[in-house]
């Protein structure tokens, strides 16, 4: 398998909202890629333009990435949360959860329309949603993971490392200890009894990257215009 490209070098980001050319303002910061190996594109709000990502690129509130058939990229969001994104995936970054908030810390939703994912959520000012086409989840200082596939038949199974979540949609609800999973499909009820033990034989593996740390530092302002400071420390 191909190893991921790590940054090892401290990057720093200003301004939470870029002025363009013209002189408007971009989307809010939203984070760092930390790694990238095979085809990865990003989308920006509102475009059906890509780019491809790049290694210390910057993140944004409503960026749609997708990865190829050999593509994996790794970030790190404005309030620390680590992303694992996996081959031949869709996800969307969104400012917004299911109930409408916004998060003062850039993303408040995460989007998972195709692939896998695996997540680090931070304890620290972070209460962050993963929405999927059979469920939402809640979630704050876990390490979920989730598998969406397509097709007719196609499952949404998620996955809990450590920590608690709380998943949900319109039939119903359930809660994830550690070492969990569960996995529907449109078809399915939400209750507890999809909940089952999981033996973790599908967590993602570290073991292939080059690199031991990467420091980025964030500068983002606040409700109140004021610029705030946050570095990050990214390790094996």
């Amino acid at each position: 398998m191909r190893s991921l490209i790590l940054l090892t070098a401290a990057i720093g980001l200003f301004a939470a909202a870029p002025l363009h050319s013209d002189g408007t303002k971009g989307p809010a910061n939203a984070g760092v890629i930390l790694a990238v190996s095979g085809k990865a594109e990003v989308f920006a709000a509102g475009s059906d333009q890509s780019q491809p990502l790049q290694l210390g690129g910057t993140l944004h509130v409503g960026d749609r990435i997708k990865t190829g058939a050999n593509g994996q990229v790794r970030a790190t969001l404005l309030d620390g949360t680590r992303l694992n994104i996996s081959y031949n995936t869709d996800i969307t970054l969104r400012d917004k959860n299911s109930k409408g908030k916004t998060s003062a810390r850039g993303i408040a939703s995460i989007k998972i329309a195709l692939g896998e994912l695996w997540a680090k959520v931070t304890k620290k000012d972070s209460q962050l949603e993963f929405e999927t086409p059979d469920a939402v989840a809640a979630v704050k200082g876990t390490e979920p993971g989730f598998v969406v596939q397509d097709g007719v038949d196609a499952l949404t199974c998620i996955y809990l490392l450590s920590g608690a979540m709380q998943l949900s949609n319109g039939s119903g609800q359930a809660n994830m200890t550690p070492m969990t999973q569960a996995c529907l499909s449109a078809k399915s009820k939400l209750t507890q009894a999809l909940v089952q033990g999981w033996d973790g034989k599908n967590a993602p593996k570290d073991s292939n990257d080059t690199a031991t740390k990467a420091t980025v530092q964030l500068q983002y302002k606040n409700a109140d215009g004021v610029v705030k400071s946050v570095e990050l420390d990214y390790s094996k």
